[in-house]
């Protein structure tokens, strides 16, 4: 967690400096999100297809696993027109949320693989 809200230091630097208006699709920005969307979407992929074939997982861990699933993809496409349509660090903080939401899969799916250990 304390790694979380030091990453987010950046981030309000960078708030700071943006120039508060929306893009267009010719910014080379623009693609860099897309292809950053791209690989996050993937990642978070490689992450939980393990999860859908485990026999038993606690409800507990699914749910949260699940709901942080759904924020990331949410988000994690979310970016993408809202860089076109709003100030484009409305953008840049939805792709931290992302990111964000997918550490916390990851942290999840390490959880599940741990309790799994125990139980064998």
């Amino acid at each position: 967690m304390f790694a979380l809200v030091l990453a987010a230091i950046p981030g309000f630097i960078a708030w700071q400096y943006s120039p508060h208006e929306p893009n267009t699709p010719k910014d080379p920005n623009f693609w860099f999100h897309v292809e950053s969307c791209m690989i996050q979407l993937i990642g978070l992929a490689t992450i939980v297809l393990p999860l859908v074939w485990k026999e038993r997982i606690h409800l507990k861990r699914w749910m949260w696993t699940w709901l942080l699933v759904v924020v990331g993809v949410v988000y994690g496409v979310g970016q993408i027109p809202m860089y076109l349509y709003l100030p484009t660090e409305w953008s840049a903080t939805m792709a931290f949320v992302e990111s964000a939401a997918k550490s916390f899969v990851t942290l999840q799916a390490l959880f599940i693989a741990l309790e799994d250990d125990r139980y064998t």
